[in-house]
This record gives C-alpha cells, sequence and structure tokens, in this order.
C-alpha cells in the first residue's frame, strides 16, 4: 500500500514539494479542472516515467503492487478506433475442486506475502526506510562522523594525505575502511612525520649543499716547528760574543748593528766613535747560520699567515651563506673562538721574529678544528638524508602519507573501528539470515504462484467478462450497441446489432461509461490467463465527467462496492484513490449508509487540491468537507490565501444563496442596516463582487489587490453581524469539517 506522495518540478506541481502523506486504504482527493488530479493518477499507475524524476512514492513494508488507473490515459491506450480492446480474463465455468484449490493456493500466496511482510518490515522497516537496514545505516553514519571529527583534527599538520577526501565524508570514511584492509606500513610518532613533512610537502623543494671539511694540515703543520722553541743568538768563538753574554740580550745587540750601519763608525747608543773592527765583530757574531735560522722564522710567520687567512675567508664564506644543516649559533661560536687561537698564535710568531733569542710555543687549533669539522659532519649527514629524499620525493611522499593512515586507523580511531567493525559484522549476518528466508519465502511464493497460473489458465476465459458487461449495459438502458469477441479470441470489440464497428459513431456519454465499465471488469480479471488474483492499487481520475445523473448514481455504486471490499480486506484491490472535481459524484461516492457492511468513510482520507498561485497545492482533512455546493463556497471563503481571481464570486454567491435566496432580503435591504462609512463600504462590498463576478478579466485583475481582498472580507463578516446572522458567520467560518493542512 501506498502510505504517501510527494509531487514537485512536473505540471501544475512547483518546485516545492507538495506531499500527500498518512494515506490510508480508501483516499478522496477534490479539485477542479487543471488543478493536478491528472497528474497524481499518472504519478500512480507509472511512477517509473522519467518526467517525475522530482517526485516520489512511498510504500508500506510490502513491496509495491501493481497500479491500475482509470483516467485519460486509460481511455486513450484501450478505445483508439484503429484497434480492438484487449480481453479481460476471468475464472470459467471450472470444477469445484479446481476453484477450491485455487482459493488454496491464493490463502497460501497471502500467508507467504505476510511472512514476507513482516521479514522485509524487521529488515527495512515499514516505510522501507527503517529496520535493520536503518540501524546498520545509523552505524555507519555515526562512525563516518567520528572519522570525519579525526580529519579534521588532523586537517592542518596532514591535508596532503587527505587529498581527493577532504570535501566529502563519505569518501573519507570508505578510505578509512579501505586502509584499515590494506594498509601495512609502520606507525610513526606525530612529531616525526610533521617533521618529514615539512620537508617533502615543502613549496620550495632544493638539494641542500653538501660543506668541505676544514683542511688545515699547513697550518696546523707550523705549531711543532723546533726552530720556535731555540734561542737564536751570534757565534760563540768570536771576540764580541763575551760581551754579547755580558749585556745578556743579543737581539738588542743586533738591532744596534742596523743602526751602527746607517750612522757609520758612531754608537747609536752614545754617539761616541767607535773601534774600527767593531762593525766586522759584530758581523762575525751575527753569522750566516743566525741570519739563515731569522729567515726561516721570518718564513714560518708568512706561512702561518697565508694559510690562516685562506681558513678564515673559508669561514666567512660559510657564514655568510644559509646553510639549513648547520647549527648556526654553535658554529659561529666555535668559528670566533678558532680566530682568537690564531691571531695569538700570529701574535707569538711576531714575537719571536722581533726576538729570536726567545724561546716561543703555539697553541694548537686542533681542539677547534675538530669541533668544526663535527658540525660540518653533522649538517653533511643532513643533507644527505634531505637529498636522499629529494631523490626520492614521489615515493618518500607515498610512504609518509601510508604512515598517517596507519597512524590514524592504528592509534587514534583504533578502539571505535574496532568497536564499528564487530558490530557492523553482527548486523550484516543478522540481514543476511533475514534475507536468505525471504529467498526461500520468495521461492515458495513462485511455486505457489505457478501452480495458480497453471490452474487459472486451465480455467480461464474472456467470455464471461463480455457477458457481464452486455448484462450490465442492458440494465442501464444502453441497447443500440454490445461487447462482442473479437477476431483474435482474446479481444473485445463493441458493435452495432447489424454487427458494424460501434465504437466510432458512440456519443460522449456511451464512451465514458463503455470505458468506466471496461475498467470495472478489467481490475477484477486480468489481460492475460493467468495473474488473476496479483494484488493492485486502483485510482479513479473524474469517472463522471459527462454522464447523465442516473449513470453517475451507478457508477457511484459500483466504485462504493470496490471501496467496501476494499476495507473488509476482500480481493485482490487494497487501496483505492478517486479523484473528481464534481461535487455530486463526490457526495455519492463518500456517501456511507448507516450499516452498509464494510463500508464506513471515516477510515478515509479526504483532500481538497487547489491551484491558488499557479501552483498546485493540497490540504488534508479530517473529514469529508465536501457535503453542498454552499460549503464549498464557504470552503473557498475560509482559504488564509483567498484566490483573488475567484473570490468575488465566491462572496457574491454566498450573500445572494443566504441572504437574498433563502432569506428573502434584497441588497437595498443589507446596505440599509450600514450608516454613514460602513454604509458606503458595503455598497462598494457588492458593487465590488457584482463586478467580479460579471465584468471583463482584464479590468477586474487591474481591480484587485491583496488590501482590497482584505478590507471587503471584513465587510463581508460585518454584514452577518449586522443582519443578527453572526452565529452563521462563525460556524461556517470554523468549519463543520475541520481541516488541517
Amino acid at each position: 500500500m501506498i502510505t504517501s506522495l510527494s509531487l514537485a518540478k512536473h505540471a501544475t506541481f512547483g518546485l516545492d514539494p507538495v506531499a500527500l502523506s498518512g494515506l490510508t486504504k480508501t483516499n478522496f482527493i477534490f479539485g477542479d479542472n487543471g488543478s493536478g488530479k491528472t497528474t497524481i493518477s499518472r504519478l500512480i499507475a507509472n511512477p517509473s516515467n522519467s518526467d517525475f524524476f522530482a517526485c516520489k512514492i512511498n510504500w508500506d513494508a510490502k513491496k509495491p503492487l501493481r497500479e491500475d488507473a482509470y483516467n485519460k490515459d486509460f481511455v486513450e491506450q484501450n478505445f483508439r478506433q484503429d484497434k480492438e480492446l484487449p480481453g479481460v480474463f476471468t475464472l470459467g465455468r471450472e470444477t469445484i475442486k479446481t476453484k477450491i484449490r485455487i482459493c488454496e493456493l491464493e490463502e497460501e500466496i497471502k500467508g507467504l506475502d505476510n511472512k514476507i511482510g513482516r521479514l522485509r518490515g524487521t529488515v527495512e522497516g515499514s516505510d522501507g526506510e527503517g529496520g535493520k537496514r536503518r540501524d546498520l545505516g545509523d552505524l555507519d553514519e555515526k562512525f563516518k562522523d567520528l572519522c570525519w571529527k579525526e580529519k579534521m583534527r588532523f586537517d592542518e599538520d596532514f591535508g596532503y594525505a587527505f587529498k581527493g577526501l577532504r570535501n566529502s565524508s563519505k569518501k573519507f570514511f570508505d578510505h578509512v575502511l579501505s586502509q584499515h584492509k590494506s594498509n601495512t606500513a609502520q606507525v610513526a610518532s606525530l612529531e616525526q612525520m610533521k617533521e618529514r613533512a615539512e620537508t617533502l610537502f615543502d613549496d620550495q623543494q632544493i638539494q641542500w649543499e653538501v660543506i668541505d671539511r676544514f683542511s688545515a694540515s699547513a697550518l696546523l703543520g707550523y705549531e711543532g716547528r723546533p726552530i720556535l722553541a731555540k734561542s737564536i743568538s751570534g757565534r760563540d768563538d768570536t771576540s764580541i760574543a763575551s760581551l754579547v753574554k755580558i749585556l745578556g740580550n743579543s737581539d738588542w745587540v743586533r738591532g744596534g748593528l742596523e743602526f751602527h750601519k746607517t750612522l757609520g763608525n758612531t754608537c747609536p747608543f752614545c754617539q761616541q766613535p767607535t773601534p774600527e773592527d767593531l762593525q766586522r765583530e759584530l758581523e762575525e757574531f751575527f753569522d750566516d747560520s743566525y741570519m739563515q735560522a731569522l729567515k726561516e722564522i721570518e718564513s714560518i710567520i708568512e706561512g702561518y699567515q697565508a694559510a690562516w687567512t685562506a681558513l678564515e675567508s673559508h669561514l666567512k664564506r660559510l657564514l655568510e651563506r644559509e646553510l639549513p644543516t648547520l647549527d648556526g649559533d654553535s658554529f659561529v661560536a666555535g668559528c670566533h673562538e678558532l680566530t682568537a687561537a690564531a691571531n695569538k698564535n700570529l701574535e707569538i710568531l711576531r714575537a719571536k721574529g722581533r726576538e729570536p733569542s726567545r724561546s716561543q710555543s703555539l697553541t694548537t687549533l686542533q681542539g677547534q678544528l675538530d669541533l668544526l669539522n663535527g658540525m660540518v659532519t653533522e649538517a653533511n649527514k643532513k643533507a644527505a638524508a634531505h637529498n636522499q629524499l629529494m631523490a626520492n620525493l614521489d615515493k618518500e611522499r607515498k610512504t609518509l602519507t601510508s604512515q598517517v593512515w596507519k597512524h590514524i586507523i592504528a592509534v587514534e580511531l583504533s578502539p571505535a573501528l574496532s568497536y564499528y567493525l564487530e558490530k557492523q559484522e553482527r548486523m550484516k549476518k543478522a540481514i543476511s539470515c533475514i534475507e536468505e528466508q525471504l529467498n526461500e519465502l520468495e521461492g515458495r511464493k513462485q511455486n505457489v504462484r505457478l501452480e495458480l497460473q497453471r490452474l487459472e489458465r486451465s480455467g480461464t476465459s474472456v467470455v464471461p467478462t463480455i457477458d457481464a458487461m452486455n448484462k450490465m449495459l442492458s440494465t442501464f438502458g444502453f441497447s443500440g450497441f454490445s461487447f462482442r469477441q473479437g477476431n483474435t479470441g482474446s479481444s473485445y470489440k463493441i458493435v452495432r446489432e447489424d454487427g458494424k464497428d460501434a465504437k466510432a459513431t458512440l456519443s460522449e456519454g456511451e464512451m465514458t461509461f463503455v470505458t468506466f465499465l471496461y475498467f470495472i471488469h478489467s481490475i477484477a480479471g486480468s489481460p492475460s490467463s493467468t495473474d488473476l488474483s496479483v494484488e493492485r492499487i486502483v485510482v479513479f481520475d473524474d469517472p463522471v465527467s459527462s454522464l447523465d445523473s442516473g449513470v453517475l448514481f451507478v457508477v457511484s455504486s459500483l466504485i462504493r462496492d470496490i471501496i467496501a471490499k476494499v476495507e473488509m480486506g476482500e480481493g485482490n484491490i487494497k487501496q483505492v484513490f478517486v479523484l473528481t472535481h464534481n461535487i455530486y459524484f463526490h457526495k455519492e461516492v463518500t456517501f456511507s449508509a448507516k450499516g452498509r457492511k464494510g463500508l464506513n468513510m471515516k477510515n478515509a482520507t479526504y483532500w481538497i487540491l487547489g491551484k491558488p498561485k499557479g501552483n498546485s497545492q493540497i490540504r488534508k482533512y479530517e473529514k469529508n468537507p465536501i457535503r453542498t455546493s454552499y460549503e464549498l463556497l464557504w470552503l473557498s471563503a475560509r482559504e488564509p490565501h483567498a484566490n483573488p481571481h475567484t473570490i468575488q464570486n465566491t462572496y457574491r454567491r454566498i450573500l445572494e444563496n443566504y441572504f437574498m435566496v433563502l432569506g428573502g432580503y434584497n441588497q437595498d435591504e443589507v446596505i440599509n442596516k450600514f450608516r454613514g462609512q460602513e454604509r458606503s463600504v458595503c455598497a462598494a462590498l457588492f458593487s465590488w463582487i457584482n463586478a467580479g463576478s460579471h465584468d471583463s478579466g482584464e479590468d477586474l485583475y487591474t481591480a484587485i489587490d491583496e488590501h482590497a481582498i482584505s478590507l471587503f472580507a471584513d465587510v463581508f463578516e460585518r454584514i452577518f453581524t449586522a443582519m443578527d446572522h453572526k452565529n452563521h458567520y462563525e460556524m461556517m467560518m470554523n468549519g463543520a469539517a475541520g481541516g488541517s493542512t
């Protein structure tokens, strides 16, 4: 059975869905022509039509039933003049034993359907959207939300790992499950992964420079030179050697020698004449070996200075470059210590050059150089590791991405994932078990139906339907034509008494009744020799559009008989929809005679379909809202959003029917109940409603707006007050039937 309908984006139904919910076995829909009734009947009859892409039908736990609709489409498809009518098969006069067996099989199918319905209800719920599948969906949804929260937590640091999944919680959830099955990466710490990510996913990926170690062997080689520790002085076997020893300062004497050469035979210290052989004796004292030693010391000073200058330049170049691998502060401090030690050694060497007789020793630079070279070694290790990453960037990125996902599923989501998978497995097993039972029951049902079809095929015929339809035609005075078996033996044709085809010459009323009669019998049988008992839903869309009052009564009675069987659960029709714009037909078909078996219209749903603002809208009523044409006028007056194209006529007809036809008043008597401004307003109301009922549509449209409707609705109410009929106004506006949207 259909539990609800939703229509949108088709024909007169607009963008916002119009819903019919809480549908029962019997459903009455009243609406004017063009309000959307045929659209509803077409949706029920053919819900798979692509034109209804925005519309929806919801069923109960049972599978969808066969839909049969009496509407314009049915007439067009079955009563074209160039074809015979498809035959309607019903059971003939077969043996009682066969009939009993068919009844038994039909009951067995019903029992199987009940079991199947209960099991489907367990799996899918009463509306097809609940049950264990809904529970499984809820479980998926909760875990999906939890996965998405983890994604949000790690998005800033590891967003690269979620590429292609960042805008879909469903895709992220599916990827979590996929990674759980396939990810074999090692679990890494968050700190390690963040550090590697900063390198691998840096926008500027470059190779890092490898730094040359400091080669300072030449510089270090000067530190152990023996001459630095040796006291350099003149020859001991010269006559002046004893004097130099007495003075104890050969460096001072050597300095005086240079000045003596400049001044001639004058002492540079006391300015007295010196002996002629003093210059010679001094030069003999400072012989070649002494001068050679001085040259060696000078060479050491120059070599040390050059070696240090080269090393210092190398250090400066390193300090000027940005080397991400070096510990900057430590390296700068080490360079400063090395520079200080080297400069101190240079001072020592220069002192040795000035005073070669003094013993000197250099401070070794080995410690500072080893420290700096150690920093360079560590920096080069980092550079090598980084450059290896750069050489295998894609591979390393994939490895890191796998590690990120491994961390999420093995650490962050581990408890929740285990709970989810365990519960999901239990739910799937339960559903699978029920589905196995359903398959078994469906198989049994199919076997029973095959036996039923075999029995039906052996005892069915199109002839009983011909007899039944001709009998009904005769009963209601249609004697000029009848149904006969067609040329194929399994079809019908409509002929005159002389045997000529009658379809082309039937009046509109005759054609309408014939089509309805054929439809009534077709839903009681089958277009094939099998499936006579298939369960179905039947829709009647304006079946009395062109019938006289006598046949209207017959059609109403036939439909009420069908409704009675539906309400009592008899036969294969499980639900009925009746749509009409004819108020008299609506009254007849909804009439429930007291004590009539099975016909309880209290269980039915009642709807009024309208098109107040260009789009179809529908309202549901607890009770039948249409009893008389006068009540229908008040139903329109009660609408919260009055139709500006019909409200004038509605007010006029209410006032005319109540005060003038029933009450015997005339228009002037009503107007004379008012005084002053109210009298003018009342007179304007009568003028307005008459204009709205009789003037041209163009003038009417330009004269109406929401303010005018509101103003005259207020005066409409005050007329009943002035005429002492306020109780009637309130009763009719409240609506005895009651309604709900």
